[in-house]
């Protein structure tokens, strides 16, 4: 329990972390960089259509200080030319219709200059307004209109423009900005995800220890409510299975004649003392004199003694061989 509270607090620091850091997947610097790459190029672009649109809007305001707001509009005094001029009138209003709203200014003018002239044309009235032979009213200029249309258009173009460099440069800096804290928080993060390793392998042994200490105790209670019954009991064996004392004693006798065997050949080719005439003769060296080896009665007797001495040893022992081998071979 206490790792799994651990595990689950270190869980939740990584999730606060990713999300105060903005991390939800891997630090790639690459795609930051990209990102960066990609914004800077925007706001070029931003910066490029704000200087045209600014020079539009220059142009354009030059062109406004050179045209009046207003212009006269010449009526004729007969009616024919009245009502030509409210049909001609009536035509541009429905063009202007198709792409503008009933707010347009111009749109505004046309209907009332239609409904002066209308007016006027049941009246049957005329305004001099000099002193020839037709009249005149004061209109809105639409060139001026016009341009004072596209100013505030191109206005609202730059301001928007504005607004989207200032976030583009807001984001540009704050993306360089993390892309200088990357080392620092892929440590921080490394390490939060170096101790969620190590404890979640703690708690796997630890919850690997359980299951088998509970399976063990499972065993012990099985075994101690078992009970068990022999089928085919032990049979003790009269002889024993190893070793093979008849195998052991034979090769031993016949060890001690072939090492009694090789003993005397070592002892034969140690001694070089001459043993006979002939050996001298062979040597080529002159022979002065032969002094034979004399035995008296009591080394013959001394010799005698030995003899009978080892060999009824030998013999006594060969027996005891004999006999213990013949009672391995009666066992058997």
């Amino acid at each position: 329990k206490y790792f799994r509270d651990k595990m689950d607090k270190i869980d939740e620091k990584i999730i606060n972390f990713r999300k105060e850091k903005d991390i939800f997947i891997a630090i790639d610097e690459s795609r930051i960089v990209q990102k960066i790459k990609n914004a800077e190029e925007k706001l070029e672009e931003l910066m490029i259509t704000k200087k045209e649109l600014e020079a539009k809007r220059d142009l354009i305001e030059k062109n406004i200080t050179k045209e009046d707001p207003y212009t006269l509009a010449i009526l004729g005094v007969s009616s024919s030319s009245t009502g030509n001029r409210i049909i001609m009138l009536q035509n541009r209003l429905n063009e202007l219709l198709l792409n503008y709203t009933e707010n347009y200014p111009e749109v505004v003018r046309l209907r009332a200059e239609i409904k002066l002239l209308n007016e006027r044309l049941k009246s049957g009235s005329t305004d001099n307004y000099s002193e020839g032979t037709g009249s005149g009213m004061s209109t809105l200029n639409p060139v001026y209109q016009e341009l004072k249309a596209e100013m505030s258009r191109i206005k609202l173009e730059i301001a928007g423009i504005k607004v989207r460099e200032k976030q583009l440069k807001k984001l540009v800096e704050s993306k360089k900005g993390y892309l200088r804290e990357i080392p620092a928080e892929k440590k921080k993060l490394a390490d939060l995800e170096r101790e969620k390793g190590t404890n979640k392998r703690i708690y796997e042994e630890l919850i690997l220890r359980l299951g088998q200490s509970e399976v063990s105790k499972q065993m012990e209670i099985q075994d101690k409510g078992a009970t068990f019954r022999i089928v085919d009991p032990a049979i003790l064996s009269t002889r024993p299975v190893s070793p093979n004392r008849v195998k052991i004693i034979l090769l031993g006798i016949l060890a001690g004649f072939a090492g009694a065997f090789g003993l005397v050949l070592l002892l034969d080719s140690m001694d070089k003392s001459v043993k006979s005439v002939d050996v001298l003769k062979t040597l080529g060296l002159p022979l002065l004199a032969i002094i034979p080896r004399i035995h008296t009665e009591d080394d013959l007797k001394n010799q005698k003694k030995k003899d009978v001495g080892l060999y009824a040893f030998a013999g006594l022992f060969m027996l005891c061989v004999l006999g213990i081998f013949v009672f391995e071979l009666i066992k058997r």
